[in-house]
């Protein structure tokens, strides 16, 4: 418990040295197509737009707003220029204005609001979950369904996901459930489009036990299960291996 306690206040010390700048959460903004959306951007810092399903093609903008507006393949970060007067003054360039973004093909409209002080916010055109979930349709039509299963599995397993699974922590324990096994939920697994579930667990007990994967077959850790595994099927040097256990989501 000295450990907890002395990690926590490290961690607040760190907090407090470092600049508030630093622990700035970066606003995220989602826009569809052929509607305005009101963004507010920093003037101090870059902004950055990213065209989910496809290449930005084209920015428009009023000439009378000193904007930056670099881009390359699916990412353009758009910064205002400082306004120099006659008199040599510097000043931020204020008022709102419209945006227009060719990404995709597809027009993205924005009433935009430019503000100093700010970290610039990523700005994402289009849903970036539809490639993912329409990605998971076409594997369905590809594979059968008990190897999508096991691939679900496998990626779990060796912690290789890409962005069409939604991970989740899990602190649940189930005592006493197995005789001479621990077995703790650690995370659950969504993979978008398909309608699957996916739980992992850690089972921890004596090195060298085997723990077969029908031992686990619970309706308490699930009550529709259509895929489940163990990997090691003997626990490790360290008394531990992981169930796996994939059911519907709905």
């Amino acid at each position: 418990m000295k450990a907890i306690v002395r990690m926590k206040s490290i961690g607040l010390l760190i907090a407090l040295l470092l600049p508030s700048s630093l622990w700035a959460q970066t606003t995220e903004y989602i826009a569809s197509p052929d509607n305005y959306l009101a963004i507010i951007t920093s003037t101090a810092n870059p902004n950055r737009f990213h065209c989910e399903n496809g290449n930005i093609e084209d920015i428009i903008f009023p000439l009378t707003v000193p904007l930056d507006a670099p881009s390359k393949g699916p990412d353009a970060f758009i910064s205002y220029k400082a306004i120099k007067s006659a008199l040599g003054n510097i000043t931020q360039y204020q008022g709102s204005h419209d945006l227009h973004i060719i990404c995709g093909g597809q027009i993205y409209s924005f009433n935009v609001i430019p503000k100093k002080d700010l970290t610039g916010p990523l700005i994402r055109m289009g849903d970036p979950n539809r490639k993912h979930i329409e990605a998971n349709l076409e594997l369905r039509k590809e594979k059968d369904i008990e190897q999508i299963y096991v691939e679900f599995i496998t990626a779990a397993n060796n912690n290789d996901f890409l962005g069409d699974v939604n991970i989740t922590e899990s602190f649940d324990t189930y005592p006493g459930l197995v005789q001479g096994v621990s077995i703790q939920q650690v995370r659950v697994m969504t993979m978008m489009g398909l309608g699957l579930r996916l739980k992992e667990f850690v089972l921890t007990a004596k090195p060298g036990t085997r723990v077969p994967a029908d031992s686990f077959m619970l309706g308490q850790l699930s009550d529709s299960i259509l895929a489940i595994a163990t990997h090691p099927k003997i626990t490790n040097e360290r008394g531990e291996s992981r169930l796996f256990i994939v059911e519907p989501k709905l």
